[in-house]
């Protein structure tokens, strides 16, 4: 399992989006949570488990011809472990964490900043 504020599905787009949310203005980021590996083809859905702070805390992602790599996007202001349960074609399931590390993304070359809401 991955985690980028680039999206991987479109590795020249070197934007990081952010937008401030209100009350307390913490600054989100979009990131991605996906997998990766040559099991792919195997793979039928994938379950997350986000923080608790989260209102919607467990996300199913299939996989999907559009969604080869079980892409999901969230908006968030920090890091957190990630629990992901893959299923598979053949009824198996493996459970994977994650510590999310898409703050090293603000550090690659040519990365610009993107305010979703117009403000920086």
């Amino acid at each position: 399992m991955q985690d980028s504020a680039l999206d991987p599905d479109r590795p020249d787009d070197r934007r990081i989006e952010h937008r401030r949310f209100t009350p307390k203005g913490r600054m989100h980021y979009r990131v991605f949570l996906y997998l990766v590996g040559p099991d792919l083809p195997f793979v039928r859905d994938v379950v997350y488990e986000l923080h608790p702070t989260f209102a919607q805390r467990t996300r199913r992602v299939r996989r999907t011809l559009e969604n080869p790599s079980c892409k999901l996007e969230i908006w968030t202001w920090g890091t957190f472990e990630i629990r992901a349960t893959v299923h598979t074609k053949d009824a198996g399931a493996v459970t994977l964490t994650h510590d999310m590390r898409y703050p090293g993304d603000f550090d690659a070359p040519d990365v610009q900043l993107v305010s979703r809401d117009g403000r920086s």
